[in-house]
């Protein structure tokens, strides 16, 4: 039995190996068909080819096959690819660039009842691509998008409005198309209805509906709404001073890149407003700033150098970042960089990297 069970074995193994050698992978049989589907003129299987040229997945990467697949199938009425053949006219991928054959096909969609195709349409027409520039037709077909709930389009219709761009100036209407994209969560459209609120734009002014807005679009990650949230605790505009809670704001502003928010939080730490009082975390955050091109910060990092606050005292240091600030229109910098240059001339002899 043993012997067998072991010849058994050895069997199957051959049989397996065999197989290895010489079946056909499924994966290449299933490319084999496609491709014969694809001939036949069935419209799934020539999208699926084209998106496996255009992806490099199972064949050759090649745009220029993608290109031709798809547009076999847009001609079929596939409306997965048309949408691909107005971005590659649009984009010149795999085949000429022709923002008018784009904007055929955009316009193909659109007629569709497609509504991402009716927002791309309306900036077609707003920016004169493949077509001449139509504020009227813009907003037309922003509106038809919005109508049937494209966010990004309902938030051009508001903007549309409230601007009187290619349609009457209308608050009201804003404010009801801004409302409306921020109640569907887009950040962008709930910080301009916190504004809204707050200007009395198309609505009776509401700052407790303001600061409401204002938090859902921070609480989104939205720098303006966090920078806001952050200058009203400051000063207690319209709210209950609390400086704990513009540090909170600020810091999240800061901690996403932005020089406005990285410039206070460090005024915040220099300070001890809201936090711990904190020299080195001060130069640090004013630091991240300056090198974004934030003026009032590099004046800033200078005075830290000139000072040796929150970092080792470097006067040829803090000549460079206020020669910075000072080219950058900051007058507190100039004087500063001048007084400096008065009473320690060899730290401004040389110019010093300003990497």
């Amino acid at each position: 039995m043993k012997i067998l069970y072991i010849m058994r074995n050895k069997t199957i193994l051959l049989f397996f190996v065999h197989l290895l050698f010489f079946t056909i992978p499924a994966s290449g049989q299933d490319l084999k068909k496609m491709m014969q589907q694809a001939e036949r003129g069935k419209v799934e299987a020539q999208v699926q080819l084209a998106q496996k040229y255009l992806k490099g997945a199972d064949v050759e990467k090649d745009p220029a096959k993608a290109f031709g697949w798809f547009l076999r199938a847009a001609d079929k009425g596939s409306v997965e690819a048309q949408k691909r053949i107005a971005e590659m006219y649009a984009a010149g991928e795999g085949t000429t660039r022709d923002p008018q054959k784009a904007f055929y096909w955009v316009s193909k969609l659109a007629e569709r009842g497609d509504a991402e195709a009716q927002n791309n349409l309306g900036w077609m027409f707003y920016r004169g691509e493949g077509v001449e520039v139509d504020k009227a037709m813009a907003f037309k077909w922003f509106l038809t998008g919005a109508r049937n709930g494209n966010q990004a389009a309902q938030l051009k219709v508001a903007n549309m409005y409230y601007l009187g761009e290619g349609v009457t100036k209308d608050e009201k209407k804003s404010f009801y198309w801004t409302k409306k994209t921020a109640e569907n969560g887009l950040a962008s459209a709930q910080y301009n209805l916190a504004m809204m609120y707050d200007n009395g734009s198309g609505v009776e002014p509401s700052t407790t509906s303001a600061i409401k807005w204002y938090e859902k679009a921070a609480m989104q990650e939205y720098i303006l709404a966090q920078n806001t949230l952050a200058w009203r605790y400051s000063k207690g505009i319209g709210i209950e001073q609390d400086s704990e809670k513009a540090a909170y704001w600020y810091l999240k502003s800061a901690e996403n890149g932005d020089p406005f928010g990285q410039y206070n939080i460090g005024r915040m730490f220099d300070k001890g407003e809201g936090v711990e009082q904190d020299e080195q975390k001060a130069f640090s955050w004013w630091m991240k700033s300056a090198q974004r091109g934030f003026v009032l910060a590099q004046s800033r990092v200078g005075y830290s150098y000139a000072k040796g606050q929150g970092v080792e005292k470097d006067l040829r240091q803090a000549y460079k970042w206020w020669t910075i600030a000072a080219d950058g229109g900051n007058a507190v910098a100039k004087r500063n960089l001048e007084f400096l240059c008065r009473e320690n001339p060899e730290a401004c002899k040389a110019p010093v990297a300003t990497e």
